[in-house]
C-alpha cells in the first residue's frame, strides 16, 4: 500500500516551457537566433549543475547567461538574470495536477517533492497550488543535483517509509526514473514528450499524463 508519493516537480508538476522560451526570447534580444540561444542555454545550464562544486540554482540561471554571452559577443546584462527569474516564479501546472493531487490527499497518502531548484524558487511555483505537501527536499538543502544517486541517497535516508509503500512519479527520465531503477524504488514514467526510453530500462508504469496515473495507485 502507497503511503507516500514523491514527484519530480518540473515538467511533472510544473510545465517549464515558457522558462526555455523565455531564455529564447532573450537571445533574440541580443540579436541572436532564438532557437540556437535557447539550445545553449539549456546546455550551459546542465554544465553548471554538475561543475567541480555545488552552486544554487539561481547562480547556474546567471552563469548560464553570462556563458552565452561570452559564446555569443555581447556584454551579460542583470536584467537577462531578473527576466529569468520572474519568468520561473510565475511558471504554471499543468491542467489535470491539483485534481491529481487532491485525489492522492483523498486517500490519505503523503506527498513529497524532488527537486533541483532551490527552496525559494519552489515555494513560489507551490503558492498556486492549494494542496500541501509533506515533505520538500531540494538541491540547496542537500547540495547537489539529480540524477546524482547522492541526491536520492540523502532522501532515501531521510523517508519514514518502506521502498513498498513510496512511489516516485516524474517526467525526468534521465534525471529521475533511471535513479529510481538503480534504488530499486516504485515509479511511473510521466512522458508527456512521448520521449523513447533505452531498452535497458525496467519501465514499471508509463503513462502520458497524471490522469492516467491514478488508477495505478
Amino acid at each position: 500500500m502507497i503511503k507516500l508519493i514523491t514527484f519530480d516537480c518540473y515538467g511533472t508538476l510544473v510545465d517549464t516551457a515558457p522558462f526555455y522560451e523565455a531564455a529564447g526570447e532573450i537571445g533574440v534580444q541580443h540579436q541572436i537566433d532564438r532557437g540556437l540561444f535557447q539550445k545553449a542555454f539549456e546546455l550551459y545550464e546542465d554544465r553548471m549543475m554538475y561543475g567541480e562544486y555545488f552552486m544554487p540554482y539561481e547562480q547556474v540561471i546567471e552563469q548560464a547567461l553570462r556563458y552565452c554571452a561570452h559564446d555569443f559577443n555581447y556584454e551579460y546584462e542583470n536584467a537577462d538574470l531578473t527576466q529569468m527569474l520572474t519568468v520561473q516564479a510565475n511558471l504554471k501546472v499543468f491542467p489535470e495536477v491539483i485534481d491529481f493531487l487532491k485525489t492522492m490527499k483523498a486517500k490519505g497518502i503523503q506527498l513529497g517533492i524532488m527537486t533541483d531548484a532551490s527552496l525559494p524558487i519552489l515555494k513560489q511555483n507551490l503558492a498556486q497550488i492549494p494542496v500541501e505537501f509533506d515533505y520538500l527536499y531540494t538541491s540547496d538543502q542537500l547540495n547537489c543535483y539529480k540524477p546524482t544517486l547522492n541526491f536520492f541517497g540523502q532522501v532515501a535516508d531521510q523517508l519514514m517509509v518502506t521502498n513498498e509503500e513510496h512511489l516516485h512519479i516524474a517526467a525526468g527520465y534521465w534525471w529521475d526514473i533511471i535513479p529510481c531503477q538503480h534504488l530499486n524504488w516504485q515509479r511511473i514514467w510521466v512522458n508527456r514528450k512521448q520521449a523513447q526510453a533505452l531498452p535497458t530500462t525496467v519501465m514499471q508504469h508509463e503513462v502520458a499524463d497524471l490522469t492516467a496515473a491514478i488508477d495505478l495507485i
